[in-house]
């Protein structure tokens, strides 16, 4: 579903629309960013840890996410 949101807006980017509000863009690149930054601070630490990590960056990710959706 999100690879999908994310094809229409560039699909609607690229034909020239903008969003309204500069927002969209921030919680497109923490949406993007969150799991990847989760990832690489945490690859050399216990396995426990790491999975606490990846949940938090999930948790935000749905959340940014889920905000996003409810933008419009």
């Amino acid at each position: 579903m999100l690879l999908i949101t994310s094809a229409g807006g560039l699909g609607l980017l690229v034909g020239g629309a903008r969003p309204r509000e500069a927002l969209h863009l921030v919680y497109a690149v923490v949406a993007l960013g969150a799991l990847p930054i989760a990832h690489a601070t945490s690859t050399n630490w216990v396995p426990r840890r790491r999975a606490l990590v990846y949940l938090v960056g999930t948790i935000i990710t749905l959340a940014v996410v889920g905000r996003l959706l409810q933008t419009g």
